[in-house]
């Protein structure tokens, strides 16, 4: 017994006398349960008078939600709903296309995949303090045959723009030249977009 407490005591006196030389010691080190973030992004839009607009997308990054809050502080009133999106928010403004008085917020989201396409919801103000979606129409089938993807949806002039790229035709065109473009303009009308306008848009 006696044997034992001195062995035991010469091992720990070299233990301690290792640990004062300098050698290094092993640290464990504790990964960090690192979260996804779920808030991506916040628009702040307000118009000249007391109405503000803020947007919040969450969820995932290609797919998720985004909440739309508005306040008209004069009126004390105030309103939020939440729309399904599949892509990342774009753009977005706040307008009055109809000039009747009350506000549309259009937002755009586009995919990365998919070629980039992309989608436009418009969310009027109405008299009753609620909110109108309006979703931008389909192409129709002449000016979508050859949609090439690339979309890039604004506000310009009191009218929406569509701007994306046309697919070339390997009957007309050279497989190295670069794709052209496609513009078609859009009018509000009785709570519905329209098409007013399109146009070729050359090479780039």
């Amino acid at each position: 017994m006696k044997n034992f407490l001195i062995s035991c005591t010469i091992l720990l006196a070299s233990l301690s006398s290792c640990n004062e030389s300098g050698a290094p010691e092993e640290t464990i080190e504790l990964a960090e349960n690192k979260k996804e973030e779920i808030f991506h992004q916040q628009e702040h839009l307000e118009t000249g008078d007391s109405l503000e607009v803020k947007i919040l997308s969450w969820g995932g990054k290609s797919i998720g939600s985004y909440l739309l809050l508005m306040a008209d502080s004069a009126r004390q009133r105030y309103i939020g709903d939440s729309f399904f999106r599949k892509g990342t928010l774009e753009n977005s403004w706040i307008s009055d296309l109809d000039e009747d008085g009350w506000p549309e917020v259009g937002v755009v989201v586009q995919e990365k995949e998919n070629n980039g396409y992309a989608k436009l919801q418009l969310h009027e103000l109405t008299g009753d303090f609620s909110i109108r979606t309006i979703n931008l129409p389909p192409l129709s089938e002449a000016l979508g045959a050859d949609y090439g993807g690339h979309d890039s949806i604004y506000l310009k002039g009191g009218r929406i723009v569509r701007d994306f790229r046309r697919l070339n035709r390997a009957d007309s065109l050279p497989a190295n030249m670069p794709p052209a473009g496609r513009r078609v303009v859009y009018d509000m009308e009785n709570n519905s977009l329209v098409i007013a306008e399109f146009e070729e848009l050359p090479v780039k």
